[in-house]
C-alpha cells in the first residue's frame, strides 16, 4: 500500500496563504460593491465612414478600455482614434452613459465638410475640460456654446478640438495638423491652470478585461496612481523644477485643513498638486506657456483666424473664500503682451456660487451640466463683447 503524501509545510503554508487571500478579496469586492458605483467601461465601434444620422448605441460591439478612443503615446502626445464611437459606461464622473463620436479628423465632432460661405467656425483648443467625455455632446462647453449661438444671421460652428489632459504644447500641434480642414475664423483656447504639462501626467492607465469588473480593483487601481508620480514626466523636459513647490511653502508647515476657507489649507493643496493644478502659481510654467502661445498666435494668424484665450480656475478658487487669482494675473499678462483676448471665466463662476450654491464641478475642474451652461453663457456674451464672433440679428 502506498504511503500517503502530506503536504510539506511550505506548501500547506502557501494554500493557505492563497485562500486566505481570495476570501479577504472576495468580502472586498462584496462590500465594494455595496458600497461603490459600478466601475466605467467602454463599448467601441469603428465605423469606415461616420454618418452619424445611423448610428445607434445597440451596435457597439466590443468590451474594451478608453484607450481605444483615446490614444496616448504617439510622437506628439495624445489624440483621439479617427471614425471611432466609444460608448463609456458608468462614467466615473458624471455616473451616465455618455456616447463619444471622434470623427474622420479626429474630433469629438460631426463631420465638418466644405466650409459653407456664410459659416464661421470656431476651433475650441483644450483638454479634457473642453472634451467633456464625461457629458453627451449637446451638454459640453462647445456643445452649449453652438446652441445658444443658433439663429443668427451666419452660422456659427462650435468645434470640439478637446483632447483629454493635454497641455499647449499638444493643442498646438493638433492645430497645425488640422486647420486645413476645419479652416478656422477664430482659434479659442480654453485653458487650465496645469496646462505646462503634457498629457502623461493626467493619464490614469486603466485595468483590462477581466479586472476591470471589479468595484474595489478599480478602484484600488485609482488610489495607487493618485500617489505613484514616478512614471510621469515633465511635456518640456528640464523646464519645470520639481522642487519650485519648496519657494512656494516659504518654510511654512502646511497641513491638511479647510481648503475653501483658511490660506494654509487652500496652500497646502497647490503645494501637494505642483505637477497639476499647482503650476499655476508657479511663474516658470507661465513662460513656457506663453511661449507656445505665441507660436500658436502666430500660426492661427497665418492661417488666417484670430487667437483668443479662456482660463478655466481650480474649484478651490471658485467655491472658496481664500482670495488668490495669481494664475489668472499670470495668464492675463502674457495675453496682454500678445494681444490675444482674454476671458477669465472665475468671477462669474464664484458669483453664481455664492448667489445660487448650484453645483458647478463634479471635481476640480470639470463641469456639471449647470456649471457648462453658464461658462457657455459668459463665453458668448463675452465674445460678442469683444466682437470677435457675427453678431447676432
Amino acid at each position: 500500500m502506498a504511503a500517503i503524501r502530506r503536504p510539506s509545510g511550505l506548501g500547506a503554508n502557501l494554500a493557505l496563504l492563497a485562500g486566505s487571500l481570495a476570501a479577504s478579496l472576495l468580502v472586498c469586492e462584496v462590500v465594494a460593491r455595496i458600497l461603490l458605483p459600478a466601475p466605467q467601461l467602454v463599448r467601441i465601434e469603428t465605423v469606415e465612414k461616420p454618418d452619424w444620422g445611423r448610428f445607434a448605441k445597440e451596435v457597439t460591439t466590443d468590451e474594451k478600455t478608453i484607450d481605444k478612443v483615446v490614444l496616448f503615446g504617439g510622437p506628439h502626445g495624445v489624440r483621439l482614434r479617427p471614425n471611432t464611437v466609444g460608448t463609456i459606461r458608468n462614467h466615473a464622473l458624471s455616473g451616465r452613459d455618455v456616447v463619444i463620436r471622434v470623427n474622420s479628423i479626429g474630433l469629438r465632432s460631426e463631420e465638418l465638410g466644405p466650409k459653407e460661405k456664410d459659416e464661421f467656425r470656431v476651433l475650441v483648443l483644450g483638454d479634457s475640460i473642453t472634451f467633456g467625455d464625461f457629458l453627451p455632446e449637446e451638454e459640453t462647453w462647445c456643445g452649449r456654446l453652438e446652441a445658444l449661438a443658433k439663429g443668427r444671421p451666419r452660422r456659427i460652428r462650435f468645434v470640439n478640438a478637446g483632447l483629454p489632459g493635454a497641455g499647449t504644447v499638444e493643442e498646438f500641434s493638433l492645430f497645425q495638423e488640422v486647420k486645413e480642414v476645419v479652416k478656422p475664423d477664430l482659434v479659442l483656447v480654453g485653458m487650465y491652470l496645469n496646462d505646462a504639462q503634457n498629457a502623461s501626467e493626467f493619464y490614469a492607465k486603466s485595468l483590462g478585461p477581466p479586472w476591470n469588473r471589479s468595484r474595489f480593483l478599480t478602484w484600488v487601481a485609482a488610489r495607487l496612481q493618485l500617489v505613484e508620480k514616478g512614471w510621469f514626466r515633465n511635456s518640456l523636459p528640464g523646464t519645470i523644477d520639481r522642487g519650485w513647490r519648496e519657494a512656494f511653502r516659504a518654510g511654512r508647515n502646511l497641513r491638511s485643513g479647510d481648503m475653501f476657507g483658511t490660506r494654509d489649507g487652500f496652500d497646502f493643496e497647490i503645494y501637494n498638486a505642483y505637477l497639476d493644478f499647482g503650476l499655476g502659481w508657479y511663474p516658470k510654467a507661465w513662460e513656457e506657456i506663453g511661449r507656445i502661445l505665441e507660436s500658436l498666435d502666430r500660426a492661427a494668424k497665418g492661417a488666417g483666424a484670430e487667437l483668443a484665450v479662456v482660463l478655466f480656475p481650480v474649484h478651490i478658487q471658485v467655491l472658496g473664500s481664500v482670495d488668490d487669482v495669481r494664475p489668472q494675473e499670470s495668464a492675463r499678462a502674457i495675453c496682454a503682451r500678445l494681444k490675444v483676448p482674454f476671458f477669465d471665466t472665475l468671477p462669474g463662476l464664484r458669483a453664481d456660487w455664492r448667489a445660487r450654491h448650484e453645483k458647478l464641478l463634479f471635481d476640480h475642474c470639470h463641469y456639471t451640466p449647470p456649471g457648462y451652461d453658464l461658462l457657455a453663457r459668459e463665453t458668448l456674451a463675452w465674445l460678442d463683447a469683444e466682437k470677435l464672433i457675427p453678431p447676432g440679428s
